[in-house]
């Protein structure tokens, strides 16, 4: 698994969509005025020259007579204030939601990323029988538990090896999906709803700052439950790509897709209840199922993984003040090896937090709503109707 920022990315020859690129083909999603050293960052020292000997030509004899008012453009960008004449009594408002979309992309993506990481806890209860570690958030109850994942023991993962090199006869056919679905696939889910890179910016940004929020918790409880890969059991599962440097339990890929699934659920209008859903979730399912086919997973590493999926999901649709099913999921490690679960399996009725050692209680508190992500929600819908 591997973390995902859309806002910004490098390739090589790339391009913004105003026609501008730098030749070595960085930009971000905000356009290509940054990779010029118009925005901090002085990504072509020549451009940047030219600009400072332009602003100082045409400044020549130009000083507005009082700064900061009357004919001085900077004054209604400062302060807001639609046209002359100006008043000068107050800052803009703080926490105002058109300052969050005024400011650069990825400033916008810490902010928004620390507010969501900020309302959650982590914890390993000493007490547990079986190793467990628990995601508390924030609450009008105080902090109260979202997913609670305890660890099966050594000998249940032996026996799911067999399940895992069962379906290496498959890795011919899923070659192609395995390699492209190394980083989180958005084009699978994507291609479900009709999402597109421009036209859906703001929706793209939202995945993304959930899909960063997937990926701290994911890698919290991999470190914390310390479940090794298949092919550290066995020498015969022989992983079809490179193994990451992490834990196999959750499965992080399964955790992102039915993030992604929640999301563009409720955001693509009927979606909700009809087939699209559906088939998010099923791609969601075959995605977690390639990573099995690679050598990479256990099948109680998807089930765990779309339940915190599922929670991480709803949780964030609660702070986007959208309805959520928000329970406190639990998968259950303490089992015998002789109930070893299966693979994930779809159906039109799949239920959230559902599967094989798996459940949903109560969450015991309600979650507000963060009104910077309720914001960039409301732009993320608008590109959808």
């Amino acid at each position: 698994m591997s973390t995902t920022v859309f806002l910004t990315h490098t390739s090589g020859g790339t391009h913004t969509s105003g026609g501008t690129h730098t030749s070595g083909g960085t930009h971000t999603s905000g356009g290509g005025l940054d990779g010029y050293g118009y925005d901090g960052l002085p990504g072509n020292p020549m451009q940047a020259v030219g600009l400072f000997e332009t602003r100082m030509a045409v400044l020549v004899g130009a000083t507005p007579p009082v700064l900061g008012k009357g004919a001085d453009l900077g004054a209604p960008r400062a302060w807001g204030e639609p046209a002359p004449p100006y008043t000068f009594t107050k800052l803009p408002l703080q926490e105002h939601s058109p300052a969050l979309f005024q400011a650069g992309a990825r400033p916008r993506w810490g902010a928004l990323l620390f507010e969501l990481v900020s309302r959650t806890t982590f914890s390993c209860p000493p007490d547990s029988q079986v190793g467990c570690a628990v995601l508390s958030v924030q609450t009008n109850a105080g902090p109260k538990p979202l997913v609670t994942l305890c660890r099966p023991t050594r000998d249940y993962f032996e026996a799911q090896l067999d399940k895992v090199v069962a379906k290496a006869p498959q890795r011919d056919r899923r070659y192609v999906e395995v390699l492209t679905q190394v980083g989180p696939p958005l084009a699978y889910y994507a291609s479900v709803v009709g999402m597109q890179a421009e036209r859906h910016r703001r929706t793209r940004e939202l995945i993304g700052l959930a899909l960063d929020l997937a990926y701290l918790v994911a890698m919290r409880f991999k470190l914390a439950l310390a479940v090794p890969r298949p092919s550290e059991f066995s020498a015969v599962v022989q992983p079809m790509i490179e193994v990451p440097q992490h834990g196999s339990f959750p499965a992080g890929h399964a955790t992102e897709g039915h993030v992604i699934a929640a999301l563009l659920t409720a955001l693509v209008p009927g979606a909700a209840g009809g087939a699209a859903a559906q088939h998010l979730r099923r791609v969601a399912h075959r995605v977690a199922e390639n990573r099995i086919v690679a050598g990479l997973h256990f099948p109680a590493d998807n089930l765990s993984g779309r339940l915190l999926g599922d929670a991480l999901g709803q949780y964030v649709l609660a702070l986007c003040g959208q309805n959520a099913d928000l329970r406190h999921g639990t998968f259950d490690g303490a089992l015998p090896v002789g109930a070893v679960a299966g693979d994930m399996v779809p159906g039109q009725d799949d239920p959230l937090y559902g599967g094989a050692q798996c459940s949903a209680a109560a969450l015991g508190g309600a979650v507000g709503k963060l009104p910077w992500l309720e914001a960039l929600w409301d732009e993320a819908r608008e590109e959808w109707l």
